[in-house]
C-alpha cells in the first residue's frame, strides 16, 4: 500500500530521469565532480550540502526583537533549475551570485 500511495505523492520537485549521488568522503569528492560534470550523457547537475534527504542545518538570526533560529542547507546556483523547485515570489540565484558570494533564498511553510 506504501508503494502505491508514494506513486501518486507530488513532493514539490523532479524526481524522475533524476539521480542523487551522496559523496560522504573528502577523498573521492573530486573525482566524482569531475565525472558528473564531464559525462556527456548528464544534461545538467547541482549540489545540496548536507544531502537533501539529511535534517537542515540550524543558525541562529538576529530578528530585531532577539535571535530566531533559522535552518538552511547551502546548494549550488543551479539547485532550483535541476529540481524543477518553482521560485513562487521573488528571484533564483544570479549569475555574479552562483560564482560564490553568499545569498540566501528564503522559503516558508
Amino acid at each position: 500500500r506504501s508503494t502505491v500511495a508514494s506513486a501518486g505523492f507530488d513532493p514539490g520537485m523532479r524526481t524522475v530521469d533524476t539521480v542523487l549521488i551522496d559523496v560522504d568522503s573528502d577523498t573521492t569528492r573530486t573525482a566524482t565532480i569531475q565525472a558528473v560534470t564531464t559525462d556527456p550523457a548528464i544534461a545538467a547537475y547541482a549540489a545540496v550540502r548536507p544531502s537533501i534527504l539529511a535534517p537542515l542545518r540550524a543558525a541562529w538570526a538576529d530578528a530585531g526583537a532577539g535571535r530566531t533560529p533559522v535552518v538552511f542547507k547551502a546548494v549550488s546556483g543551479s539547485y532550483f533549475e535541476v529540481l524543477d523547485i518553482p521560485i513562487v515570489r521573488g528571484r533564483t540565484f544570479t549569475a555574479s551570485e552562483r560564482d560564490g558570494h553568499p545569498v540566501a533564498i528564503v522559503y516558508g511553510r
